[in-house]
């Protein structure tokens, strides 16, 4: 599913960000 690789990744540079 393209949008649940979507929004790992988005949730991935947010955390980062977060982190």
């Amino acid at each position: 599913n393209a949008m649940a690789e979507l929004g790992r990744l988005l949730l991935y540079e947010a955390s980062r960000d977060w982190l």
